[in-house]
């Protein structure tokens, strides 16, 4: 903790006059008593013009407390901080019909994961997984790749009840000790 921050330990204790007021510029804050207001840290809401709001007036200065109405409720409410917001709590619960995030990077730490959706959709320009054990239940896949599709892997076990088709203009099944094809019939040509 350095000087300021002690200074301000130290600081006098002062009389307040508390007031309901309204926001009559943005930049800088000011209010309708025509004193200049700062905002205060525990206002988290960004207060626009016309808003009403409870301030603190000491010695000519004013502080913004909180925002009591906003003159147009339809807009979106700014939550502003200069610092990092932390959230401690059990549980939180988000209600919303939309749900947008933007940010340069995101990180998520979770012990289990859950997701119920109707519709997945993703655009990615670069995908990398690393996973211990995978299982994947799907009534339909369909996968199309431009390029290459590899799969390396120690064993490699496809199954069908009934077709199992590989397609291509040339078709090439390599091994190193033994090919084995065993059915009750063979054909090709």
């Amino acid at each position: 903790m350095g000087y300021a921050e002690h200074n301000n330990l130290l600081m006098q204790e002062q009389a307040v006059e508390i007031i309901r007021s309204t926001v009559i510029d943005v930049s800088p804050w000011r209010i309708s008593r025509g004193s200049v207001a700062s905002c205060a840290a525990s206002c988290l809401i960004q207060p626009r013009l016309g808003d009403t709001v409870l301030c603190m007036v000491a010695e000519g200065q004013a502080v913004i407390l909180s925002v009591i109405e906003r003159l147009e409720p339809e807009l979106p409410s700014v939550i502003d901080s200069s610092a990092a917001i932390e959230i401690r709590s059990p549980q939180i619960s988000f209600l919303s019909q939309t749900v947008d995030i933007h940010a340069d990077q995101m990180t998520v730490n979770v012990g289990v994961l859950k997701r119920i959706a109707d519709r997945v959709d993703e655009v990615l320009q670069y995908f990398s997984s690393s996973i211990e054990t995978m299982f994947v239940h799907a009534k339909r896949s369909i996968k199309r790749v431009d390029e290459l599709d590899e799969t390396r892997a120690g064993h490699l076990r496809l199954e069908s009840p009934s077709l199992v088709e590989v397609n291509g203009a040339v078709t090439i099944v390599s091994a190193e000790k033994l090919v084995k094809l065993q059915a009750d019939q063979i054909h090709m040509g």
